[in-house]
Parts: C-alpha cells; sequence; structure tokens
C-alpha cells in the first residue's frame, strides 16, 4: 500500500435465514490482502450482529482522481467463525477514504457434528439378500 493517508471504516454484519437473525458472537478477523495477510484485527458481534466500526488505511483521494494513479482503494479479507455456522472468508472487500462500509455476512448453519463414524459401503464385498442369498 502506498502513502496511508486517509482511513476508511468497516462493520462486518452478521445474519441467518437470509439476513432475518442476527447472529451474535461472530469472530471476526480482518486482514490485509497483501501476500503476508497481516491480522490487522480481531473482533466479535453484539446481539444485533454487528462489530464496532474499524478505521482501514484507504488511498488518499488526491492519489487517485486522474489516470494512472493508484486504484481509489485499498482491497483487505475477513474471515468469519462462529462455532453453530461455517465460517466465511469474504476476499477483495474494498475501503475507500473517508467511507463506512457495511459487510453484510449471512452466515449458514454448520452441519451437526456426528458421535458416531459413518458406515461407508464397500462395493468390492457381496451384499446378502433375502434368505441368505448373495449377490454377485
Amino acid at each position: 500500500m502506498p502513502n496511508q493517508v486517509s482511513n476508511g471504516y468497516l462493520i462486518v454484519r452478521t445474519t441467518a435465514s437470509g439476513g432475518a437473525v442476527p447472529v451474535e458472537n461472530s469472530h471476526v478477523a480482518v486482514m490485509s490482502s497483501a501476500a503476508d495477510s497481516e491480522l490487522l484485527y480481531q473482533l466479535t458481534t453484539d446481539n444485533s450482529g454487528l462489530t464496532q466500526p474499524v478505521a482501514l488505511p484507504a488511498p488518499a483521494i488526491a492519489e487517485s482522481v486522474s489516470p494512472g494513479q493508484p486504484t481509489p482503494f485499498y482491497e483487505y479479507t475477513v474471515q468469519i467463525t462462529h462455532p453453530d455456522y461455517e465460517q466465511v472468508v469474504v476476499t477483495g472487500v474494498q475501503m475507500f477514504p473517508g467511507i463506512t462500509a457495511v459487510l453484510p455476512v449471512n452466515m449458514i448453519p454448520a452441519r451437526p457434528r456426528e458421535t458416531e463414524p459413518r458406515q461407508v459401503y464397500d462395493g468390492s464385498k457381496q451384499l446378502p439378500l433375502s434368505d441368505g442369498e448373495e449377490v454377485k
């Protein structure tokens, strides 16, 4: 990132059921999208499914208004986890200077964890039919 002279702001909103139900206590990690993926913030959503706003560097508008200048935004990666939901990773989250962005994230319920191992059918073995007959 070039000169970091301005900030944009990010709020993450986690919901389930197509946005109808807020998801409280989601863990949100905000990382730079650079090769090092530096962790910038670790947040937790409140009972409304919202994080507190966080300031993220964005390029100054003056640096990006002419052709050939850098893009007018910086990109970030946001990872959302919750024990009851599938993990979500959003890449390419664009932050513009002076703008507060709300990132909506629809959480999908996690599959129930099985307590017993699933039985897997081995197709090479013969299965018994009724009356003791076997499939060959």
